[in-house]
């Protein structure tokens, strides 16, 4: 499986993880972390800390861009496990279907029919 996203999200496992921007909730104020995880491929952690929270952000997918979210599989306020399908995203050549990378509560999301350029937020994670 990792083989697969490695291929499919080249940009998520190179020697830094790029996308991710962690931050924790403390007395119900959040507190930045870091703006990127440094950990390496060997070191990934696919859990969530409870109250901090991943923005995932839109990978550049097989040197494809400019992505359209067709449509949301979870809205805001769902608990979602690692590997469950997110959204489907689809661009002129390809579709494809965006999967979880770890188990929590979605804190928020793009609005659906809108292009996505690499780096913009597709959606927010809370760990549980």
């Amino acid at each position: 499986m990792k083989k697969i996203l490695q291929y499919l999200f080249p940009d998520l496992f190179p020697s830094d993880i790029k996308g991710f921007r962690k931050e924790t909730i403390i007395n119900n104020d959040i507190k930045f972390v870091s703006n990127k995880a440094t950990t390496t491929n060997s070191d990934i952690n696919f859990k969530l800390e409870s109250g901090e929270i991943q923005t995932v952000t839109m990978p550049e997918i097989m040197g494809q861009n400019n992505f359209e979210v067709i449509e949301w599989l979870c809205k805001e306020g769902d608990v979602v496990k690692r590997g469950q399908i997110i959204c489907v995203l689809e661009n002129e050549n390809i579709a494809l279907e965006f999967e979880s990378f770890t188990e929590g509560k979605i804190r928020f999301t793009c609005e659906k029919h809108i292009i996505l350029h690499k780096g913009e937020v597709l959606f927010e994670i809370i760990g549980i």
